[in-house]
């Protein structure tokens, strides 16, 4: 159910990260409009450019050291035929539900317990220090839930007048920074496969998270 509410609320999100007007280009939320910049024209290079194996798409001749396997990805999908900015959109919606489903079963795995394995999961994707305080006092004043949650974003991490700077794993990472969209899935599943190896002491279990 837990996973269910959040890959709902993921598909409002990503159904409005990239949106075109009649003025431009619009981004869903800042740290998008800071960072999908330069996914889309690696994506772009890749998709149209004939851009493998890889040179660098703003430094003509030199080397790409960036880590692109989410925008390779993203590109393929262009290549299938998608928006560039779709082809983003619907990746990063997969990716993550896949993060939150590897979360889950490797919190299930430590803890054996399907409830402390669920508060793992909201409070790794909802968490990011005391930013619920600030909505939760405007809920408190204005006496008005639904209509505070669906004024006030739910990013309350970074609040300069509170001088609250913890950023949230979503917005901060997962929606921004593409690469945590593979990065963790894998992370969760080689320590799940850790787990159960140490548990079990099944040396064919080390071998294969290591591989």
């Amino acid at each position: 159910i837990v996973i269910g509410a959040f890959a709902i609320r993921w598909a409002f999100f990503w159904r409005e990260a990239l949106t075109r007007h009649v003025d431009g280009l619009w981004a869903g939320h800042v740290n998008i409009w800071g960072d999908w910049t330069v996914h889309l024209g690696i994506v772009s290079s890749f998709a149209y450019g004939t851009n493998f194996p890889p040179t660098h798409p703003r430094f003509d001749g030199h080397a790409f050291a960036y880590h692109y396997l989410s925008d390779l990805t993203a590109a393929a999908m262009v290549a299938l035929g998608m928006d560039p900015a779709g082809a983003l959109a619907l990746h990063s919606y997969v990716g993550c539900v896949l993060v939150a489903v590897g979360l889950y079963a490797f919190a299930r795995r430590m803890t054996r317990d399907r409830l402390a394995a669920t508060l793992t999961l909201v409070l790794f994707i909802l968490g990011g220090g005391r930013g619920w305080m600030a909505t939760a006092a405007a809920l408190d004043s204005s006496h008005d839930l639904v209509g505070t949650l669906s004024t006030l974003a739910w990013d309350r991490h970074v609040k300069g007048d509170l001088n609250m700077q913890f950023v949230n794993m979503f917005f901060g990472f997962m929606a921004s920074q593409r690469a945590f969209l593979y990065g963790l899935p894998l992370a969760f599943a080689i320590v799940s496969t850790l787990l159960v190896a140490v548990r079990r002491a099944d040396v064919r279990l080390f071998i294969i998270a290591g591989a």
